[in-house]
């Protein structure tokens, strides 16, 4: 058995405790408020101060106080919202049929009408109430209802009702909603949908057998089950399976759609009471949705004939002859459903903002002579679950989630976060495309396309610019991050930065690495995820600091120096942000389609096959992958996108996408979720101080009793832990080795204390260090003192070393141990210049960049130059710079490998602004520019990067 090391055995050695706790940031009291309906579903999202700005796949927007339930009727004369009796259901309605009584049977996939629990099938009686007395018991959505009798008959996804085995179809009692015993033998039927005709119950499918997978039509006897007739409309195979797709009784004839044969293309006829298929009835067309009216049969679908005659998805037949008639209004896109009513209206549902050259959102109108009327609906359904002529004039629709009341917003949209109000913002000329991902700052909102950005105003809504096969990725500062390619069909090439103001790339920043699909940052650092790969990339200077090839990663996170990532089937595993090194895995079968670190908790969007518990809603886990009780109440929810489709704004997640459920929380496209507060601490970071290694996290926003420091040889494990009460930070002197360390609440009940991310801890040195970075100096009299930044590396001591002239240590060595980063004393007057070197067990560094000082001289030390630029032309390095305020007599450029680092070299110049550097060799150089007095130099200016190809 292999020994603990000392550090986890003997953690109590920790050399300092220091408390640095955090807490969120307040919001406005009204974000929480922040529902909104939309048409289409929300992809990104970016805040500006009290500004959101959202994209995605919408056209309009209403508040969430218009919403409307599952089932709602529209006027057929004015397409208004006519106000019904329907109740508040709770999720999806697939079917509804009228009782005869006013009421309807309403079958889906829900759990609630009217707030009382009534799952899958429901009666709801004329006056809008939930019928107490009808009580059925499905296990699972109800998909398809007719009734005949004293008898209510489903097809479903359910395997019981009552508790009795009855396996996607079966029969209640119309008074009480009993199991009515009624059981066809199914064989292997796999049901879709039923109708009732003549006293008979008509099933259409598929049949599963081993060999065969073929589409049939089954008639059974509604009283006693018996099965009266079967007929086979698509025969098929397992390579090529065969299905029923839509089915209505139009006068003597009993029309079915199917997946097209060879003979008489996907629409058949059949004898009611034999199931006789009339072979001379033979339209030539394959439908997926079907309507009648008196004599004339209405087809929708995917299709582009009938009968060797050009229609578009739209047609009308006569029945019995099945001659084409002229009503041809024509479509672009598929249609989902069809409703024909006595009025004469057609109704056609789709996925189509146009029909016909006429602007209407996913419903139209259309009249005898097959003409789009100017009926527009004032509610905006996204998708149309069932479509059929209601009482008095009316339509009634079962849709996703929808609201009256609509302001059109295309694509993009902006709120106040201290009102909720939607802004006028929109983005002028009009978007041609849906959005797909947003940042915004420096007054610039960008809208990712497919293969194109649109760079908008912030404040006017005016579209600026379109660059073409750009794509953006991050926005920080004064920097967007993109992708540059061409799309489609071709492949992003790579990856830049351009000024957030304006179009300048700034031609050092050049990774030269794989285009990501996600990116997150910390503040000197962007990772990136993609094509297989991870990735660490410099901000500054666009250096790749480590990569691993081996992960597959589709969802991406960060806490302090974890990153968590998603590989879309399995795992949740993480990494060590520093080095690229993967540190464990937890099993997530399904995956996450949406992902980021907040609150102290993983905020998830689990796939439909994930962790079971949470599939298919908004959850929380802990930092080690252990689901929370959070539950915001969008369950199901489907959050598609990109990782922005998340955005953390102090204490409340707004989320984009759709959310298909309705009370108590029903919206669609975003919401706002407040976060129940910080449980467990977070951000656990590791960074080396001299010769021990510092360890640092966030307080959670309840300060818990104290703190447990757990440390394991293994991901996961604990060989050794140190109570440290509410201290935030620890410094130890690691040993030689790795280990994985976690810090955890104390005092929670048992089993409820909260973690942090893990990470790997690293003892001993591997490599010598880099060079102190930004060594500037100041003199008081004969005073004179010295700071620097620390190298990210143990460092055990520093060598401080003075000569009388550059590079010369002919004055002093002087020997500083490894915690610090000043030093102050008195010297004699003189000039001296000065430099520093760090080293460990490994090694020693590189001189940091040189100062000279002047002790006695007449004038200040000089401020650092600013707004310093880099330009390359071919070989040769241009610098460009403001000089400070007062009197300079020189500068000193400085070049280093990386930032802060002068490891190339240093060249004084005179009182000139700018400098050009012929024949420069191909690379990557940092450069920075410090001012001289007679009191020496000052401190250095920004580093910029200039790469020399």
């Amino acid at each position: 058995m292999k020994r603990a090391s000392p550090f986890v055995t003997v953690i109590a050695l920790a050399l300092g405790l220091v408390s640095t706790g955090a807490s969120l940031g307040a919001d406005p009291a009204n974000l929480s408020q922040l529902n909104w309906i939309f048409d289409g579903a929300v992809s990104s999202s970016a805040r500006v101060g009290d500004t959101l700005y959202v994209g995605g796949a919408f056209n309009a927007v209403a508040p969430s106080a218009n919403a409307l339930p599952a089932l709602y009727a529209l006027s057929e004369t004015t397409g208004a919202v006519v106000p019904s009796t329907f109740p508040a259901i709770d999720g999806t309605v697939s079917v509804f049929e009228p009782d005869g009584a006013g009421g309807y049977f309403v079958g889906g996939d829900f759990q609630t009408v009217a707030a009382m629990s009534q799952p899958y099938l429901a009666h709801v009686l004329a006056n809008g109430s939930l019928d107490a007395i009808f009580r059925p018991v499905v296990n699972g959505a109800v998909r398809s209802i007719a009734t005949v009798g004293s008898l209510v008959y489903l097809v479903g996804d359910f395997t019981t009702i009552g508790g009795v085995a009855d396996a996607y179809i079966g029969a209640v009692s119309i008074g009480d909603g009993a199991n009515a015993g009624w059981r066809p033998n199914r064989q292997a039927l796999q049901p879709v949908a039923l109708l009732a005709v003549n006293g008979r119950v008509v099933v259409r499918g598929s049949e599963q057998l081993p060999m065969q997978r073929s589409g049939v039509v089954v008639a059974y006897d509604a009283d006693t089950a018996a099965q009266v007739w079967l007929t086979y409309v698509a025969s098929g195979s397992p390579q090529t399976p065969k299905s029923t797709r839509a089915m209505l009784l139009a006068g003597t004839r009993l029309i079915v759609a199917h997946d097209a044969t060879t003979t008489n293309g996907g629409l058949s006829s059949l004898a009611p009471d034999t199931g006789v298929v009339d072979a001379s009835w033979n339209p030539r067309v394959s439908p997926t949705t079907l309507a009648v009216l008196g004599s004339t049969l209405y087809l929708g679908g995917s299709f582009t004939s009938v009968a060797g005659q050009p229609r578009q998805n739209l047609a009308a037949i006569e029945v019995e002859s099945t001659t084409l008639l002229p009503w041809n209004p024509g479509s672009l896109t598929p249609i989902i459903r069809i409703a024909a009513t006595t009025s004469g209206s057609v109704y056609v549902s789709g996925l189509f903002d146009t029909i016909a050259s006429q602007p209407r959102h996913r419903l139209a109108q259309i009249d005898a002579a097959g003409v789009v009327t100017a009926w527009v609906a004032d509610a905006r359904p996204d998708n149309v679950f069932a479509l059929r002529q209601g009482p008095a004039g009316t339509v009634l629709l079962a849709t996703s989630l929808t609201a009256f009341g609509n302001v059109s917003r295309n694509r993009a949209a902006a709120f106040d976060l201290t009102t909720g109000a939607l802004l006028a913002w929109e983005p002028s000329p009009a978007l041609v495309a849906d959005v797909k991902s947003v940042f915004a700052g420096e007054g610039r909102v960008f809208l990712g396309h497919l293969g194109y950005t649109s760079v908008v105003d912030a404040a006017s809504g005016t579209v600026l610019y379109s660059p073409q096969g750009a794509i953006p990725l991050h926005a920080e500062g004064e920097w967007v991050y993109m992708a540059l390619g061409v799309f489609p069909p071709g492949q992003p090439v790579s990856v830049v930065r351009a000024t957030m103001a304006g179009t300048q790339v700034d031609p050092s920043w050049q990774p030269a690495i794989f285009v990501p699909q996600r990116v997150v940052a910390d503040s000197t650092t962007l990772y990136f995820a993609g094509s297989g790969e991870l990735a660490a990339i410099d901000k500054t200077t666009g250096k790749v600091r480590w990569r691993n090839s081996t992960a597959n990663v589709r969802q991406l996170a960060i806490s302090g120096d974890t990153l968590y990532t998603d590989g879309g089937l399995f795992a949740l595993t993480t990494f060590d942000a520093r080095t690229g090194t993967q540190i464990g895995t937890r099993y997530a079968p399904g995956g996450f389609s949406a992902m980021t670190v907040a609150d102290g908790r993983i905020m998830v969007n689990a796939g439909g096959g994930g962790l079971t518990s949470l599939a298919g809603r908004l959850s929380a886990l802990t930092l080690d992958g252990i689901p929370t009780t959070w539950n915001p109440g969008a369950s199901p929810t489907l959050i598609g996108g990109p990782p922005e489709s998340f955005l953390v704004s102090g204490n409340v997640l707004i989320a984009g996408g759709i959310f298909g459920k309705r009370p108590p929380q029903g919206f669609q496209g975003l919401g706002a979720f407040p976060l129940d507060g910080a449980k467990a601490p977070s951000n656990l970071r590791a960074r080396p101080r001299g010769g021990v290694t510092e360890l640092t996290w966030d307080a959670p926003v309840a300060s818990p009793t104290g703190y447990v420091v757990e440390a394991g040889l293994a991901s996961g494990q604990t060989a050794g832990t140190l109570p440290l009460g509410n201290a935030t930070s620890f410094s130890i002197a690691v040993p030689a080795g790795s280990y994985y360390v976690r810090v955890r609440t104390t005092g929670a009940a048992s089993g409820a204390e909260e973690v942090t991310n893990e990470i790997l801890v690293t003892g001993g040195c591997t490599v010598a260090p880099a060079p102190p970075t930004n060594l500037a100096s100041a003199v008081n009299g004969t005073a004179l003192s010295f700071s620097w930044t620390a190298p990210d590396a143990l460092v055990n001591s520093y060598t401080l070393s003075a000569g009388s002239a550059p590079g010369l240590n002919d004055i002093a060595t002087v020997p500083l141990a490894g915690e610090l980063t000043s030093i102050a004393g008195l010297v004699p007057p003189g000039t001296y210049f000065v430099r520093l070197t760090a080293a460990n067990a490994c090694g020693a560094s590189g001189p940091s960049g040189e100062v000279a000082v002047t002790v006695g001289a007449p004038d200040p030390l000089p401020a650092a130059p600013t707004n310093v630029t880099a330009t390359v032309t071919g070989s040769t390095v241009t610098l460009a710079w403001t000089p400070p305020s007062g009197v300079v007599t020189g500068y000193v450029v400085e070049g280093g490998t990386g930032v802060g680092l002068a490891n190339i070299g240093a060249v004084r110049v005179g009182a000139v602004t700018s400098l050009a550097i012929p024949g420069a060799p191909p690379g990557v150089y940092v450069l920075r520019v410090r001012a001289l007095t007679s009191a020496g130099s000052g401190a250095p200016s920004a580093d910029v990067v200039a790469r020399v190809p």
